[in-house]
């Protein structure tokens, strides 16, 4: 099982602030609400072309707005419940979406979620995936979770067999 992860961050290095996971029509869309999206520390560049995107999306029901600390407990609910095979891929187009989605998985005390019956995970980060190149209709990028919708087509898109 696929699932393919981007997030919005405050330049490189800097503090998370979006996370998406797609998986067929299953998706999750957490909004880190420690981070001050007006405050000062936003970097200019974020300012100008994400932040008028983290609330884009209109289906409330996927969005959480929640402290970082929280991210660990949407993550664990999500895959227990979309999780059905001993495997899963996560699919990314950069290694820092991978980084932050693993830092949050296994969170400051150690202790990592169970992806239900998943006993392997592999890892794809494929920088030839574009979410920019043909975009769904209505997407905007650098919103987390129209790119991974956008990661999730071209990747199907490319390997139209692909589980």
């Amino acid at each position: 099982m696929k699932f393919f992860i981007d997030n919005e961050f405050n330049a490189f290095g800097g503090e998370l602030i979006s996370m998406a996971i797609v998986s067929g029509s299953h998706e999750l869309y957490l909004i880190n609400s420690d981070f001050d999206l007006y405050g000062p520390d936003v970097h200019p560049w974020v300012a100008l072309n994400v932040v008028p995107l983290v609330h884009l999306d209109q289906q409330k029901r996927i969005i959480k707005n929640a402290p970082k600390i929280e991210f660990k407990k949407h993550l664990s609910r999500f895959f227990f419940d979309k999780v059905k095979s001993e495997e899963i891929t996560i699919v990314a187009d950069w290694y820092t979406d991978v980084e932050l989605l693993m830092n949050v998985l296994v969170g400051d005390n150690g202790s990592t979620v169970t992806l239900n019956k998943s006993r392997q995970i592999n890892i794809i980060v494929d920088r030839n995936l574009d979410q920019a190149r043909d975009p769904l209709p209505g997407s905007r990028e650098h919103n987390a979770l129209w790119d991974a919708r956008n990661l999730q087509e071209d990747y199907y898109r490319r390997n139209p067999i692909a589980p």
